[in-house]
This record gives C-alpha cells, sequence and structure tokens, in this order.
C-alpha cells in the first residue's frame, strides 16, 4: 500500500479529531466526526435477530484413498 497517498486508520482518526476538537468548525461536521471516532474504537453495536428455522442436513464422509472400490 502506497502510504503517501492513503491515509492509515491512525491519521483518519488523528483527522477526525481534530475537526471534532474544531471550535470554529460545523457543529453537524464535528458531530460526524466524533460519531466516526466513535465506530472506530466500537462503541456502537448493532443488532440484528433472524427469525426461522433452518432444517438442511450437512453430511460428511471420508473416503480412505489407500482402498480399493
Amino acid at each position: 500500500m502506497d502510504t503517501e497517498i492513503i491515509a492509515d486508520l491512525e491519521e483518519t482518526k488523528r483527522f477526525w479529531t481534530t475537526i471534532m476538537r474544531d471550535e470554529n468548525a460545523d457543529i453537524r461536521d464535528r458531530l460526524k466526526a466524533s460519531e466516526f471516532i466513535a465506530k472506530t474504537n466500537g462503541a456502537f453495536i448493532e443488532k440484528k435477530e433472524v427469525l426461522g428455522g433452518i432444517n438442511n442436513k450437512i453430511e460428511f464422509g471420508f473416503i480412505d484413498p489407500t482402498l480399493d472400490d
């Protein structure tokens, strides 16, 4: 990866932190930056509930290659 062209996670978080702490920045930008920081730190957990049953049957077998048919 070309580090001079593509920002890594640390650089990105520093950028978001700068925006979040800039009192002259628009409040929407500051809140969005704080949201991005929180998401990358795992502060939000998304839960999804899946309902229904699964009736798939999986069979496993072993064929010994040393045995003749």
